[in-house]
């Protein structure tokens, strides 16, 4: 089964042919002003969003702001 075959159909795709699955696709975080102070002090924040952008070509492929959805985005390591 090719990569293509595993990619859902209703997935965004950016300029360079990448869904939200690829690795070089990031999931970026957007704290609150508490949570960026939170953040810096050693303490763990829940993001208010979290959305997957392209490091190649710079698209955002979809934003994420259940809580439920966004617990089940590992972003780190």
């Amino acid at each position: 089964m090719t990569a293509a075959a595993k990619v859902d159909p209703d997935s965004k795709v950016c300029r360079c042919g990448h869904d939200r699955i690829h690795p070089m696709v990031s999931a970026v975080p957007k704290y609150s002003g508490v949570g960026w102070a939170a953040i810096l002090i050693g303490i763990s924040w829940e993001p208010q969003s979290i959305s997957f952008k392209c490091r190649v070509c710079d698209d955002t492929l979809g934003t994420l702001t259940s809580p439920a959805e966004m617990k089940k985005v590992r972003l780190y390591g």
